[in-house]
């Protein structure tokens, strides 16, 4: 072989798994951090406005008072937090 020409290798792809988790662009990791927050805050709100419910209330089906609580404001955050970082996912 002459010196100049030099020996390519074959292109082989290789799967996400193949390389490992850090193959996983950074999109994803925000990705599935956006909907985890989502989901835990939907679900902490849940049982906080039930608990909320059943303390103040009685038995009364709702309050709008009830959404307005200062003990939902974190629930509100997390919420926000996952929406916010999917967004960010889905336009990277």
């Amino acid at each position: 072989m002459h010196p100049a020409v030099s020996r390519v290798r074959p292109y082989r792809p290789q799967s996400n798994l193949a390389k490992g988790l850090h193959a996983i662009p950074l999109n994803w990791y925000l990705g599935l951090g956006g909907i985890a927050c989502l989901v835990v805050g939907l679900v902490g709100q849940a049982f906080e406005l039930r608990r909320l419910r059943r303390a103040e209330y009685g038995d009364e089906m709702g309050s709008p008072n009830l959404f307005t609580d200062r003990r939902n404001i974190k629930w509100y955050a997390v919420i926000g937090a996952g929406i916010a970082m999917w967004y960010a996912a889905e336009r990277m």
